[in-house]
């Protein structure tokens, strides 16, 4: 079942651990996105292991 794994910026490195994820690798789902940090609504790791970027609404 898919995991948030950050929020609104911030990124919940103990739920990446948990997961044996690390922060580079949620960087590089960042960047896949064409998304900064500051402009992230969230993060969710998905079932197939997949970092999932959703970007805040601009505005």
């Amino acid at each position: 079942e898919p995991i948030l794994v950050g929020s609104n910026g911030r990124v919940f490195e103990d739920r990446l651990r948990k997961q044996n994820l690390s922060v580079t690798e949620l960087e590089q789902a960042l960047r896949e996105a064409d998304c900064e940090l500051a402009d992230m609504r969230c993060a969710i790791l998905e079932a197939d292991g997949k970092i999932s970027i959703l970007k805040k609404k601009p505005g």
